[in-house]
This record gives C-alpha cells, structure tokens and sequence, in this order.
C-alpha cells in the first residue's frame, strides 16, 4: 500500500491526471543509461524515492534502481524489455517546460521521445 501511495505522490504531484513520456528507440544498455546520467550535469543519480504523505506527515521511500532525477525533481525511470533488451525511459507527469530537457535526454542516447499515445514530440 505504501508503495502504491507513494508512486501517485511521485507521479500525479497534485493534478487529479498523470501523463507519462517516454524516450524509446535508443539501443542503448541499462550500463550505458547509468554512464550516461554519471556524466550528465543536468541529472542525477536517485536509486531512492522519498515522499512525505501530505494528510499524514508519514516519510514513505522505495526503491528506484537505476532512476535519475532532474534538479527541478522530475524522475526519469529505466525499463528494460527483457525479451528485446530495449531501453526505454519514463518520465511520469512532465510539464511543458520539462520537454527540451527529455527531448536533449533522448538525443543524447539516440532516442527520440513518444506520449502515451504515441505522438512524437
């Protein structure tokens, strides 16, 4: 259950919708994404969400392996399809003014970056 709260806290941050981008296509590792965000001034490393419930005051934290953070706190998440090995990342809930930020993320790793309904941006 915590876990569940926490992922809405951490991808709805106040609006009643969550929307997620994706950055597809980079035939990249999971090795290379976190070489990639070790270099990179615009993000870092976070392999550990913590939110505090706003009814509660409770802290709730798990574990977000490989995840990067931006310095305005938008997380980009790794998947790896493990029957094709892609390496997909997403970005829960961005605003409009997070895209070029995704849109340098997904150049750099050759990708480009798709919406829920697979519109390119």
């Amino acid at each position: 259950m915590k876990f569940l709260l926490l992922l809405t806290l951490l991808f709805n941050a106040g609006t009643l919708m969550a929307y997620e981008l994706r950055i597809t296509e980079t035939n990249k590792t999971l090795a290379q994404w976190d070489e990639y965000v070790a270099n990179s001034a615009a993000l870092t490393r976070q392999d550990k969400a913590v939110m505090t419930n706003p009814n509660t005051g409770e802290v709730i934290s798990i574990n977000t392996p490989n995840a990067a953070v931006a310095q305005n706190g938008l997380y980009f998440s790794p998947i790896v399809n493990r029957r094709t090995g892609e390496l997909k990342i997403t970005i829960g809930n961005p605003d409009t003014q997070d895209i070029p930020l995704i849109k340098t993320v997904a150049e750099a790793l050759g990708g480009i970056v798709t919406g829920e309904e697979g519109e390119l941006y």
